[in-house]
């Protein structure tokens, strides 16, 4: 990108004033034009994509260069031996060694440096070179230049091995990223057909804005009751398990206390055993011996409710720990083999403990 200012910023022919001002102005206006130029630019080589065409590296600098082989097909690793080995389009093949290379190349993506007899895969190029590792949980990594050693994408790395212009940068911009997640763990108490149960709850939510937050509920409880509901059943025992979504809204957060509105939705799986008889059943963990079932329920729940958290132990929001007590009313929905619709329905309660913070480290 070429940009020509033709334009003179002489000083010396200054008559009246206005002429003055007209001057001075178009001056600034060609400084501008200038300044933005170079720094378009700029921005266009930093921009330069890192995907291309499938190549061996040998070299740092020839990561950017856009030259290909047409021959070469693909580019792989034997990952026990660690050679690259190189498909050609006539099928031949040729090895090359690792330890002579920079990285590689497999196809049209990210290039892998391989460092330490690892590779990471590079995606960003500033402030800092961006690295991650492969497979379904990725860690991430950076390094000051592309021949310099790879540290952990930390605080304390980035610290040590960075000026501190760069580290703001890199400060400033991750920590528009970060979102607040919370899990909650509680004892959980609901009534079904007249009887209470208890059992365990678990939420785990995710807040993509400051106050909303959407995730996974999981509740199961169970009791040893004496209502057969007309089945011939000797030691009656009934059970109910929720699996579902939550969204949250949170009416107040202040430094101590968060008070949510929230709406759960989920499956509701009701089962009525008899204690008195087992059976055998398969499990993902082999056979077992489980009481036999008489009766099951599927229906779909609606579970409005509010919930309340009271910090307990400040932890510079890394996580935060919380007090926290809910109120629902869960509406069950559907057709029944045991029991009517409505026993199913009614008021529950939790009471347990919340973790909140962060879901990266501040850098």
């Amino acid at each position: 990108m070429l940009i020509a200012v033709n334009h003179k910023c002489n000083t010396a022919n200054i008559n009246p004033t206005g002429h003055l001002y007209i001057k001075i102005r178009l001056c600034s206006v060609g400084l501008f034009l200038l300044i933005a130029g170079c720094l378009l630019l700029t921005t266009a080589v930093a921009q330069k994509p890192i995907t291309g065409c499938p190549k061996v590296i040998f070299y740092s600098s020839q990561l950017l260069d856009s030259i290909c082989d047409s021959s070469i097909k693909k580019i792989g690793v034997a990952f026990f031996s660690g050679k690259i080995f190189v498909k050609h389009q006539d099928n031949s093949k040729n090895i090359v060694q690792a330890d002579s290379v920079w990285g590689i190349r497999k196809s049209d993506d990210y290039p892998l440096r391989l460092y330490d007899g690892r590779y990471y895969s590079l995606y960003e190029l500033s402030p800092v070179y961006k690295y991650k590792t492969l497979g379904k949980y990725s860690k991430y990594y950076f390094s000051s230049t592309l021949d310099s050693p790879v540290y952990s994408f930390s605080r304390e790395q980035l610290k040590l091995h960075t000026d501190s212009a760069t580290y703001n940068i890199i400060a400033k911009s991750t920590a528009k990223c970060r979102h607040d997640i919370a899990l909650d763990f509680y004892a959980y108490g609901t009534k079904i057909a007249l009887n209470d149960l208890w059992g365990l709850a678990l939420e785990m939510r995710y807040f993509p804005t400051k106050k909303f937050s959407t995730g996974l509920y999981l509740a199961g409880v169970q009791k040893k009751i004496t209502d057969t509901f007309l089945f011939s059943v000797i030691k009656p025992q009934v059970s109910s398990l929720d699996i579902g979504w939550i969204n949250q809204y949170d009416l107040v957060q202040n430094k101590n206390i968060r008070l949510g509105a929230n709406l759960i939705t989920a499956l509701t799986i009701s089962m009525l055993r008899d204690k008195a008889f087992t059976e055998r059943v398969r499990t993902s963990r082999g056979y077992r011996n489980v009481s036999k079932k008489i009766a099951e329920n599927y229906q779909f729940l609606l579970e409005p409710g509010l919930d309340l958290s009271v910090k307990l132990i400040s932890n510079n929001h890394e996580p935060d720990f919380y007090l926290t007590g809910k109120t629902r009313y869960r509406w069950a929905i559907g057709s029944t083999e045991f029991g009517s619709a409505s026993m199913f329905s009614g008021f529950s309660f939790g009471l347990g403990i919340a973790l909140i913070g962060f879901d990266r480290e501040q850098l």
